[in-house]
This record gives C-alpha cells, structure tokens and sequence, in this order.
C-alpha cells in the first residue's frame, strides 16, 4: 500500500513535468514567475500520505536569464515513519527560447538515492550528466532542437 504512495507522488512530479515539456514547445507561455501548484495525497481522504508542489521562479544560468522550475514531493503523517520520500527536481530553461540549460534530480525514496545533474550544451550538442553519489561523469550527444 506504501508503494501505491510514492506511485501517485512521482506519478503527480511526472504528469507536471510533462505539462511543463509540452507548455515549452508552445509559441506563448502559458505560464510565469511566481506561479506554483500544491497537491495532497492521501489514502481514501483519511490518511494522510504526501505532499508535492511545483514553483515556477526566475533564475540564471551561465548570464542568462531563464525560468528556474523546482519540483518536490515529500511524505507526510505516518506514512513518512514507514516509507520517507524527499523528492526535489530543479529545471532551468530560457525564457525566450524554452530551451533547456541543466536539470537536477536528487531524490530519497525509503532509502534509494539518485543525486544527478545534467547539463546542456545546445551549442555543441551535448549533455554533461553528473552523478554526484556515484561519483561518475557521462557525456551524452542530444539532437540539436528544431523550432
């Protein structure tokens, strides 16, 4: 039943960061600075499970100015004594463009970990991926952007 849990909060940070993607690639944003979303997660409305939010803010990358999103889902109640979740996604983007700069993962989900960070050089066409828990560095080539 736990497992039902952490399903519907990285479904919830999936289905935002989705929306996010897609709202991109559109020509007007639908979206600003200071916006944000809050969800509560819950079994049957009585248990309380977790927490996940979405904040769009302003932000800088390398001079530029970019809409820096931050995502995080989180337990609460005590659901959080048997399955701790502490989740928090990071996207940085050009507020003129949306082209993606960097994206940051670094999660703790009852004890399995993921502490990454990627970023992009659209330039080149490359991805730096760092994975800072296992100490590892990978370049990836990414098909340059067509708008």
């Amino acid at each position: 039943m736990l497992y039902v849990s952490t399903m519907k909060m990285k479904k919830y940070l999936l289905i935002l960061s989705v929306l996010i993607l897609q709202v991109s690639f559109a020509q007007e944003s639908a979206f600003d600075t200071g916006e944000w979303f809050k969800f509560k997660m819950s079994y049957s409305k009585w248990l309380k499970a977790g927490n996940a939010t979405l904040v769009v803010q302003d932000g800088k990358v390398n001079g530029k100015e970019v809409y820096h999103v931050v995502g995080k889902g989180w337990t609460t109640g005590m659901i959080k004594w048997f399955f701790k979740v502490d989740d928090r996604y990071e996207s940085y983007f050009d507020k003129k463009t949306n082209i993606p700069y960097k994206f940051i993962r670094k999660i703790d989900e009852g004890g399995y970990t993921k502490d990454i960070e990627i970023e992009f050089d659209q330039v080149n066409h490359k991805a730096h991926n760092k994975d800072k828990k296992h100490k590892t560095k990978i370049i990836s080539h990414i098909p340059p952007l067509l708008f």
